[in-house]
């Protein structure tokens, strides 16, 4: 929920740096939040690999928004540090799937 609302709160930037956001854009913001919604009501068991696709996809779009939207200066980013963050993100979740895996 947390990451919808974060989605939801760029539309002001994102409606300010293009006009054709502000006409479709945002309610395809709503649209996928609400159905995101009804699909995790509905579902039952959660689809582990549907889980971590969706989770993918909007860690992606979050980081994208991020280095997009709200870092400043785009000349003081690193593809180096980036893809250090992604290794050290995989070594976690591998890891946190390691010590639940043994319990």
């Amino acid at each position: 929920m947390h990451h919808s609302l974060h989605i939801l709160s760029s539309d002001n930037s994102l409606g300010e740096k293009s006009g054709k956001f502000k006409s479709w854009g945002r309610y395809v913001l709503i649209a996928v939040v609400v159905a995101a919604a009804i699909i995790d009501i509905g579902m039952g068991t959660p689809n582990e690999l549907l889980s971590d696709i969706t989770i993918a996809i909007l860690a992606g779009m979050l980081l994208f928004n991020i280095f997009t939207e709200e870092l400043q200066s785009p000349e003081n980013t690193s593809f180096r540090w980036f893809v250090a963050g992604v290794i050290v993100y995989m070594l976690l979740l591998a890891g946190s799937w390691v010590v639940e895996s043994k319990l």
